[in-house]
């Protein structure tokens, strides 16, 4: 089973994130460069001129040290080390974590972070059973059993990762990349009427979501319902114009 379509934390390139973000490094207010450093944690500075680099680089000292003013709250630790994560920092950031979650015991949230970077760092079953405890302290929340699935489903344990895929779901119906991964992995596991109908249900819901929308298509050209297809190319058009494949078949079933 493969789960595809997953984004970096950017969630664009980081040449046009920097064109975006970068001017307000040197802006007068200090909140907006603490957020331009926030985003721009995983800039590379190799590619940056010294007057970029020396910018970026003091935006950065100073959102480390509006952190650390903070550090006795969970909330602060979880950012800095999400923030030293993206740098690079993996010890740093497990420090950052654990500090966090020293604090809080119960913060999901932070345990999901924790998860995360030892994912990162190959120490899967550290990460399972991370997520586990994140669960046990905060049943009702969506996140971790999602985050565990996945853990589970990079580890192969299918059956167990689909089961806390449908919980996410049902603790979070309005997120719709829950619905969508449940949905992948509900097909990849030969079930593909229920993962027809996660779908469905998803979209009355989120009826512009772009993934939920492509799967929807897909299972409608598997099927080789035409009248579906012409009612969901119009709809994935209008969200993603630029895309020549879907233009192709647009024009094809005209």
């Amino acid at each position: 089973m493969r789960i595809a379509g997953l984004r970096g934390q950017a969630g664009q390139p980081l040449d046009v994130r920097w064109r975006r973000v970068s001017p307000l490094l040197t802006d007068p207010v200090a909140g907006a460069r603490i957020e331009a450093a926030s985003q721009l944690a995983d800039q590379p500075t190799s590619t940056l001129t010294e007057a970029d680099r020396t910018k970026l680089e003091a935006a950065w000292r100073e959102y480390e040290a509006a952190q650390r003013l903070n550090a006795d709250r969970a909330e602060a630790r979880a950012n800095l080390g999400n923030f030293l994560l993206r740098r690079g920092d993996v010890a740093g950031a497990e420090m950052e974590f654990l500090a966090g979650l020293k604090l809080q015991p119960a913060n999901a949230g932070l345990m999901i972070n924790l998860a995360e970077l030892y994912r990162l760092q190959g120490r899967e079953d550290e990460a399972r059973e991370t997520l586990r405890r994140a669960i046990a302290v905060q049943p009702e929340a969506a996140a971790p059993y999602h985050a565990l699935a996945l853990a589970l489903i990079r580890q192969r344990h299918y059956p167990e990762a689909v089961d806390h895929l449908a919980r996410a779901v049902a603790l979070a119906p309005e997120n719709p990349r829950y619905a969508y991964v449940y949905a992948v992995a509900l097909s990849s596991t030969g079930r593909r009427a229920e993962s027809a109908a996660v779908v469905s249900d998803a979209l009355r819901r989120t009826p512009n979501d772009a993934p939920l929308l492509t799967l929807a298509l897909n299972e409608a050209l598997q099927s080789g319902d035409i009248d579906r297809v012409r009612t969901l190319i119009p709809r994935l058009v209008s969200l993603r114009p630029d895309d020549a494949e879907l233009a192709r078949l647009a024009e094809r079933l005209r």
